[in-house]
């Protein structure tokens, strides 16, 4: 995706000028937010804390298993009412109230409503302090970190293939040097094919000498 705004906006450059790369993205994110606004509809809700795995007990966990092991047809899910009521129990003194049922479908008028209902029992000031802290989780650290380095190195290829290739024995124009990205560009989609055709079926095979997910 970058190798391929770097050779739209050589060529716009070269062509029109620097200035035209923010005249014509302005109505293309005007457009883009229309069809997120559309296509992406709100899909958040409260959930069940026993659904909070990286928070719930062991003992939710192997109960949330058994649940999700039942609707899905399993023969291991046929149980007796001694074990249904032991299941009922084990659920009710977990932190979250009497499960809920699924939510019913949103119409798409009600999708497109600016306010669609409250998706959190905690008050702000706690939503906002907590983004703070989850800086100290060393996995959300680590990931901010990475996706910070992997924007650095774009913008430093970028900087760097401008200077390359502009000064000699080279001598590109703005547009040749939005070209030379084309072989990333291809390499990119080759690679997302690949990867896009392969990972279903590597998924598969971890899960199964995983015994499961």
């Amino acid at each position: 995706m970058i190798a391929s705004v770097q050779i739209v906006a050589g060529a716009i450059t070269f062509d029109l000028g620097w200035k035209y790369i923010f005249y014509i993205m302005l109505p293309c994110e005007v457009v883009t937010l229309g069809f997120l606004v559309i296509f992406v509809p709100e899909t958040a809700s409260i959930r069940d804390a026993i659904y909070n795995s990286d928070t719930a007990s062991a003992q939710n966990l192997e109960t949330l298993a058994q649940l999700e092991h039942g609707k899905r047809g399993s023969a291991h899910a046929e149980q007796s009412k001694e074990e249904t009521d032991n299941t009922t129990m084990t659920l009710m003194k977990t932190r979250s109230t009497d499960r809920r049922p699924q939510p019913p479908r949103k119409t798409f008028i009600q999708e497109m409503a600016v306010y669609t209902g409250v998706y959190s029992q905690d008050p702000l000031w706690k939503m906002v302090l907590s983004s703070i802290v989850i800086m100290a989780n060393l996995g959300a650290s680590w990931t901010i970190f990475v996706q910070g380095l992997v924007v650095a190195w774009y913008v430093v290829v970028s900087l760097l293939s401008s200077q390359i290739f502009s000064a000699p024995p080279y001598f590109f124009n703005a547009a040749q040097v939005g070209y030379v990205s084309t072989g990333p560009l291809i390499g990119s989609l080759l690679g997302a094919l690949v990867g896009s055709a392969l990972s279903d079926s590597i998924g598969k095979w971890m899960s199964r000498k995983n015994s499961g997910v």
